[in-house]
């Protein structure tokens, strides 16, 4: 008996089997609703699959074999359950694939019953969590003995026969992202969401939990300052960075954080020689890099404050210094939006001449004369929980001001992005406590992605 056997699903509300009985040429339904539903869906899949298979017949080495007529649009369509069988709103798909077990080609081996539905929900449950074509299968997170609440008595995973082949179709990026995302955001043990899953110690000890991978991805939630700063040095020692005439000069926070503090208790300040070593080293070359700052055209300094991204980019051969704000500028700014930030560029050119002074001998300027750039084009978002993943779609695209800004995502795709950067960063010390699903997404899904 040769069938094929078409789950149809009507407006992502019902399902219900339809069967090509070779054969018999005839549309075998079978709905748990009975008989009274209507089949619209069922006429276009039999015209998208009456296409194909003309399509599919004019091809050399095409062979009919067992198909006696292609027209399946003309063959009977018969209704083999007339009275509805199933009592509640949410069942539909598990007798589907009761009758597909059951269905012989003209009737059902087993009847099909409401009350057989709650175990076999159960049985469903388990096939898929052993089957070989669960990605997680073998890893950590895969076992969880609390999580032992089902009963698998009666279940027997079998084989598949010799002769069966089975196909899986490669998956496009945003598939790949979605298995991605749902294997992190599934993974809900407290210890588990406390493991590192990226660590770096150079230039300074960093780490990223598997927690704050999860926070990232949650739209109610800002970059964390560690996750910010990681990605910061995934891209400074990117191998690209080699390939530049004239290399850029990448900051993280800490730069942010030393001011913002210095404005905080004078108590808690540190000595201003202690702050000044501090700062000077950080426009130190990045780990593994030839170069120092004293090369470097660009200086890409980003700066947060009360939660809001900002990213000025400092030019020292044309000695400009370039504003790139995410949010919105506020009507109160718009004749003047050059002063927005004076007094934030005053206390940042400070601090930034002291440490250019030691970092490049012979500097004798004024940052803060510098002329000041506003480009136009820059991305906007209101929402200010996404200021500092924009300012990373920046530093990283960020090329010379005439070549223009970054086309930026939705705010799905751009934490996505933000997310596979950090797992795929090349030096992680702790790469054998991210689950080898993720890692083989991350690798299917690209480093180019960002």
């Amino acid at each position: 008996m040769c069938q094929l056997f078409i789950p149809i699903n009507m407006n992502q509300t019902h399902w219900y089997l339809s069967v090509v009985n070779i054969e018999q040429r005839e549309i075998q339904v079978l709905d748990s609703f009975g008989s009274r539903m209507s089949r619209a869906d069922l006429q276009l899949t039999l015209q998208g699959l009456e296409a194909h298979l003309k399509i599919a017949s004019k091809m050399n080495g095409f062979n009919l074999g067992t198909w006696p007529d292609i027209d399946v649009t003309r063959w009977t369509i018969k209704e083999y359950i007339q009275d509805r069988i199933q009592s509640d709103g949410s069942s539909c798909g598990l007798f589907m694939l009761q009758f597909i077990e059951y269905w012989t080609g003209h009737k059902l081996s087993h009847p099909v019953t409401q009350e057989d539905v709650k175990p076999f929900r159960q049985k469903v449950a388990i096939i898929l969590h052993e089957s070989d074509l669960n990605d997680i299968k073998g890893t950590p997170e895969y076992h969880n003995p609390a999580d032992d609440i089902i009963d698998t008595d009666g279940v027997e995973i079998l084989d598949p026969p010799p002769a069966m082949v089975v196909l899986r179709m490669p998956l496009n990026k945003n598939e790949l992202l979605c298995k991605l995302r749902g294997h992190i955001m599934s993974i809900h043990n407290a210890d588990s969401r406390e493991k590192e899953w990226i660590r770096s110690s150079k230039p300074y000890p960093l780490s990223i939990s598997l927690r704050q991978l999860q926070d990232l991805l949650k739209n109610t939630r800002a970059i964390d300052v560690d996750s910010f700063n990681m990605a910061v040095r995934v891209n400074a020692t990117d191998d690209i960075q080699w390939a530049k005439d004239t290399p850029y000069h990448y900051m993280d926070l800490r730069f942010s954080m030393i001011l913002n503090d210095s404005t905080q208790d004078p108590k808690l300040r540190l000595p201003f020689d202690a702050q000044r070593y501090i700062i000077a080293k950080l426009f130190h070359c990045w780990p593994d890099m030839c170069f120092d700052v004293s090369v470097c055209k660009l200086i890409l300094l980003p700066f947060c404050t009360t939660g809001r991204f900002i990213l000025f980019l400092f030019d020292l051969l044309d000695r400009t210094i370039t504003i790139l704000d995410p949010l919105p500028l506020s009507d109160a700014w718009k004749k003047n939006p050059s002063q927005k930030d004076i007094f934030k560029i005053q206390c940042i050119s400070f601090h930034l001449n002291i440490a250019l002074q030691d970092a490049i001998p012979g500097w004798n300027d004024d940052v803060f004369r510098w002329r000041r750039i506003i480009p136009i084009g820059v991305p906007k978002n209101p929402n200010s929980n996404m200021s500092g993943f924009l300012v990373l779609k920046i530093m990283r695209t960020w090329h010379d001001h005439e070549h223009g800004l970054p086309v930026v995502p939705d705010d799905y795709d751009l934490r996505n992005q933000v997310l596979v950067h950090l797992l795929s960063y090349k030096d992680n010390e702790c790469v054998e406590n991210i689950p080898q699903v993720v890692r083989d997404l991350v690798k299917r899904i690209g480093i180019n992605f960002f």
